[in-house]
């Protein structure tokens, strides 16, 4: 399988935890921070099941340059995660939404600048009608300027970014199942300090028995969703290839949307957005 088919399995699975998830909160049923450091638990444990199962060792030894990228990408996932669920609360979703579809332009411009990925007229021209699919979805507002919960979402944005280039590095060092179950577990650790969240806290994500089997199963769709699409990058995909994949996420959470959520307003433009994403994903696999 080529990094383009890990890529896509995995964006399908992430945006079917994204749209559970947005229920979730949406019915208050927790913490929106909470419910994300216990799904980043839950990954770490389905991930390590699997390596057990499959007769792998949980325990790699790593060297002092994967150990510091372990933290630093802890620290930067930690960031990127705490600063987008600090804009919610101030900001309207479909402003979040706007500055997070720049990822995939950032982490282009971060390869070009950093990690020596070319800018190719495939990736210009993707981004562009990525670009052109995401404007089409969401309304323009007159005068909208700057706000603190916009500065929240950029900061994020750009953490995301940069945290796919610690990724693709790491995996290129250690297996994927590893690095995955050790992330989940640092990721969720450096959430719960940083937000100062407590285990009662985290439990109280866990009080109604029909609610935990659904964050069960939402947090096992995301972990495995989550291991394909690192999978990409250990197969030769590039960053700046690979996340212009996460387009995908956007276009689809709005097509299951319209599709199981009636949210049908704007309907013509949404499927012309779903088209112009997948004219680019064609131009880079």
């Amino acid at each position: 399988m080529n990094w383009f088919l890990y890529a896509v399995i995995g964006i399908v699975l992430i945006t079917i935890y994204s749209i559970g998830t947005k229920i979730l909160v949406a019915d208050r049923v927790a913490d929106p921070i909470s419910l994300v450091v216990v799904y980043k638990f839950i990954c770490s444990l389905c991930v390590a099941l699997l390596i057990l199962v499959t007769g792998q060792s949980i325990l790699i030894r790593v060297g002092w340059f994967e150990g510091a990228m372990l933290i630093i990408g802890s620290i930067v996932f930690g960031i990127a995660n705490i600063a987008v669920f600090k804009a919610y609360p101030i900001t309207e979703v479909s402003d979040i939404s706007l500055i997070g579809a720049t990822q995939p332009v950032i982490t282009m411009l971060l390869g070009a600048a950093l990690f020596r990925e070319g800018l190719t007229v495939p990736k210009v021209l993707a981004a562009t009608l990525c670009l052109v699919g995401v404007w089409l979805i969401f309304p323009r507002k007159a005068g909208v300027s700057m706000t603190r919960g916009h500065l929240y979402a950029l900061i994020s944005t750009c953490a995301f970014a940069l945290g796919s280039y610690i990724d693709k590095t790491m995996v290129m060092r250690i297996p994927v199942v590893q690095y995955a179950a050790i992330g989940y577990l640092v990721n969720a650790v450096t959430m719960m300090i940083g937000t100062r969240r407590s285990f009662p806290d985290l439990r109280r994500v866990l009080v109604r028995r029909s609610t935990t089997l659904w964050i069960i199963l939402l947090a096992s769709i995301s972990g495995f969703g989550s291991l394909f699409y690192i999978q990409a990058y250990a197969a030769g995909g590039q960053a700046s290839e690979v996340s212009l994949v996460l387009y995908l996420n956007v276009v689809l959470t709005v097509m299951f949307g319209a599709l199981f959520l009636r949210e049908r307003d704007r309907l013509p433009q949404k499927i012309s957005a779903f088209v112009l994403t997948l004219a680019a994903l064609m131009l880079i696999r």
